[in-house]
């Protein structure tokens, strides 16, 4: 009788077990990168919305004591990208009379940026060009075009701020 030496692996045992390592690894690697690639797809989006949502409580807050506008470059068709915003202050002098003042910030979208004062309110990330605005009813109609340009993103999004003095409401 003959006796078998069984204590090493055979070439084909080897092999097979080195291509079924391959293709679990495989599979590993693929569910992976599935789940890194959706995951920085779901940040840009978040990031996304977090830039129009600080955007428009800019212009919430900036047009929160707004009386009128003035158009610099209105078109024919009633639309315009840059403009004064007016608040008309009253105050009482020290003789007891009114005084009627104003303050103005000039807002413009230029080269893709919202700028109100001077101080430009969109990241780099984001563009605002195809933004425009329009005067309809006592309100300043706000028609911005939100771009992400790094990962194609477009979001339109339509407010609309009162304007007027409240005694004229």
């Amino acid at each position: 009788m003959k006796c078998r030496n069984e204590k090493g692996l055979t070439l084909v045992e080897l092999l097979a077990a080195v291509t079924i390592s391959f293709i679990i690894i495989g599979v590993i690697y693929a569910v992976l990168n599935s789940v890194i690639t959706q995951s920085k797809s779901d940040m840009a989006r978040k990031y996304f919305v977090k830039e129009q949502t600080a955007i428009l409580q800019y212009m919430e807050r900036t047009m929160e004591n707004i009386d009128d506008v003035e158009p610099d470059d209105e078109s024919d068709d009633g639309t315009f990208t840059r403009f004064k915003a007016v608040a008309i202050n009253i105050d009482v002098a020290g003789d007891g009379t009114y005084q009627k003042s104003s303050t103005d910030k000039t807002i413009a979208v230029s080269d893709g940026n919202l700028s109100v004062g001077g101080t430009i309110v969109n990241s780099d990330e984001i563009s605002l060009d195809g933004t425009t605005f329009t005067v309809e009813n006592g309100s300043l109609i706000c028609h911005f075009v939100m771009k992400d340009t790094q990962n194609h993103f477009e979001k339109k999004i339509y407010a609309s701020y009162k304007l007027g003095e409240e005694g004229d409401q």
